[in-house]
């Protein structure tokens, strides 16, 4: 797996980078990403077929007070042909997803037409 650094937006973040420089092709072993409140993810699909993302459940039971153990699976991202998906961290909450290093795995049913950049936004 390949690891993928955000690109920090903020005061000094470079906003005219070009689409080459920022996106990073998707290797075909998977890619880890960090997942936090501040950090999200963009996806491209230049290919002629929908694919599959899966983001691996790391923490597949939790206790909730009052509600009594809540079980997580993987989650499935489905980016259309041709086309641009967001997935934000809302979608891919921190606790069931993160490993312990506060990064999320990702595989893909295919990867050679997808383009991920990973963003963050810096602290103001």
């Amino acid at each position: 797996m390949a690891t993928i650094d955000p690109i920090v937006i903020g005061s000094t973040a470079n906003v005219n980078d070009s689409a080459a420089d920022i996106f990073t092709a998707a290797a075909e072993a998977g890619d880890t990403m960090l997942n936090d409140e501040r950090s999200w993810l963009m996806i491209k699909n230049t290919g002629s077929a929908s694919v599959n993302i899966t983001v691996a459940v790391q923490n597949a039971t939790q206790k909730s007070e009052g509600s009594g153990t809540i079980t997580f699976t993987n989650k499935v991202i489905t980016i259309d042909a041709s086309g641009t998906e967001y997935a934000a961290r809302v979608k891919v909450p921190m606790i069931p997803y993160n490993n312990s290093s506060g990064k999320i795995s990702l595989t893909y049913t295919a990867h050679e037409n997808l383009m991920i950049a990973m963003f963050k936004l810096d602290k103001f």
